[in-house]
């Protein structure tokens, strides 16, 4: 069964403007830095005992360390040294850690050349670090002759964590069809079942995006239609239209569900499961190949009965577009270098879409005395702009931050941004130039960061009506570390945990987000 969305583009578009007010956030952090000569990785997860982080040095090392926080000063109450599985003489390679019951859920990869295989398994530990089942096997990818075309493996929880999902797209083969694999396991890493799909699509045309696991053992895979002789690339690369397939296995069925925005282009895309029987695809498209931002969308799918409950399709307001570009870039479709970063969904099921100007110059001299032409690559964290969609996707309101963020020749660990949810509020946490404190924010206007070291952490609240305004998120001398925004992986949270970095030690924290 395939169900066609064509959409249309209404000639309106509602923006609302509103005063500046204050909001209130409590921070607090532990009182002693932790040295730390690896720094943090990621964060796993918590639970009532507490938050726990994981530190791996280099992709390729033997082993991953996970670090336990309480939760009533920040400070770290346990180190747990993992050494990773091994088959044969080698390690195998860490790909992700989840908190899963009380347990560690550990998935790690080993690619077999000499066998043209790419191996994933799963480990369950205690939280002492103590294997319970070790190197479960949970996804196999085949016929991978070089390790530069070997495929890729994601995993995925349902929302209740009840099932796990394993999932694979196969390597790159020019002239065949697109083919990827499904598995599922329960909590327990028992398998109950799996499938491999076989599209009707050329490899080179055709990309598995993400996937989606629900309560009732259905999953859904997100594809990415490049187009017949487009360049896979980065998400900017706007694609003609995306295909949802639904999978439910207890009945065998099959449903692809095709986004197709008629003339325009989809620049991006995100789709969550709001409840038991809806999912929701939203973003932003493009007037042009070029992936230049020119408006949003929302589809809000029944994935019950397979019914398209309604859409919504509207263009950026020009005044807002005009503030963060120039005219000339309007003429290749909308605002150029903008990825996408976030999808927020509010409890009334309206949505939050955030994105932010993300992009890479460079810049070259030569060196008289060795004769070297030097390139710096510049990699830039400018505005940020946040759209609110209706639950029936109409554009309520755009609003963009001003702010510009600079770092050469290495991405930034303290640039870009950091995102929550709550309360039908949204809360943007980014380092700043410290001479913006004192400024009113115009794009194009404020100070460039680019020494990290003299940061100033700013949170930014966006309420329900679309009104802005900027604060210190606390005093410079109360917080003696660079924020790493990019760790705060919790979006939804009345509480969201920070973390700094100073002189190879570090510091945890949360931010604590009001009621009203």
């Amino acid at each position: 069964m395939t169900v066609r969305i064509i959409l249309s583009v209404p000639f309106f578009c509602l923006i609302i403007f509103g005063n500046l007010i204050a909001q209130r956030v409590e921070v607090k952090w532990g009182e002693d830095k932790d040295a730390a000569k690896i720094k943090a990785s990621g964060l796993i997860g918590r639970d009532t005992s507490g938050f726990y982080v994981y530190r791996l040095n280099r992709h390729h090392d033997s082993y991953i360390r996970i670090d336990a926080y309480s939760l009533n000063d920040y400070n770290r109450q346990q180190t747990l040294h993992i050494d990773l599985p091994v088959l044969g003489k080698r390690a195998t390679q860490f790909e992700r850690v989840f908190l899963l019951n009380h347990h560690f859920l550990l998935f790690t990869s080993f690619l077999d050349l000499e066998n043209n295989q790419h191996l994933a398994f799963a480990s369950l530990l205690d939280k002492q670090g103590n294997y319970i089942k070790a190197m479960v096997p949970v996804d196999k990818i085949e016929d991978v002759t070089n390790h530069k075309n070997a495929g890729h493996f994601a995993f995925r929880l349902s929302p209740d964590s009840s099932y796990l999902m394993a999932f694979h797209n196969t390597p790159f083969r020019r002239y065949q069809n697109t083919s990827f694999s499904v598995k599922l396991f329960d909590a327990s890493l028992n398998p109950l079942w799996q499938r491999m799909f076989r599209m009707p699509y050329p490899d080179e045309d055709f990309e598995v995006v993400t996937a989606i696991a629900d309560n009732q053992q259905n999953v859904y895979m997100v594809c990415r239609h490049h187009g017949r002789g487009a360049m896979r690339g980065a998400e900017a690369g706007a694609n003609k239209k995306y295909t949802l397939i639904q999978y439910s296995h207890l009945d065998r069925r099959l449903t692809e569900f095709e986004i197709n925005l008629d003339s325009k282009w989809i620049h991006s895309a995100r789709f969550s499961l709001t409840n038991d029987s809806t999912l929701v695809a939203a973003g932003f498209y493009s007037g042009s190949s070029q992936g230049n931002i020119a408006g949003t969308f929302l589809v809000r799918f029944n994935i019950r009965s397979g019914d398209v409950v309604n859409h919504g399709f509207e263009p950026l307001p020009r005044d807002v577009m005009i503030a963060v570009t120039s005219n000339d870039e309007l003429l290749y479709g909308g605002l150029a270098s903008f990825e996408m970063k976030h999808m927020l969904v509010r409890p009334d099921e309206s949505i939050v879409l955030i994105a932010e100007k993300d992009y890479v110059t460079t810049s070259s001299f030569f060196d008289p005395y060795t004769g070297q032409r030097l390139i710096t690559y510049n990699y830039h964290y400018d505005d940020v702009l946040v759209t609110s969609l209706s639950p029936e996707g109409l554009l309520e309101w755009a609003r963009v931050l001003p702010k510009s963020q600079i770092s050469a020749n290495d991405p930034s660990l303290y640039g870009s941004i950091a995102v929550n949810q709550y309360a039908d509020k949204t809360y943007i946490v980014f380092n700043d130039h410290p001479a913006n404190a004192n400024m009113v924010r115009q794009p194009g206007q404020v100070r460039t960061l680019s020494n990290y070291t003299r940061a100033a952490a700013v949170i930014a609240t966006i309420d329900r009506k679309g009104k802005m305004t900027t604060e210190a998120l606390f005093s410079s001398g109360d917080f003696d570390a660079i924020l790493r925004p990019d760790f705060s992986s919790e979006h939804q949270n009345a509480r969201q945990i920070i973390y700094g970095e100073s002189s190879g030690k570090d510091k945890f924290g949360e931010i604590f987000y009001p009621e009203n």
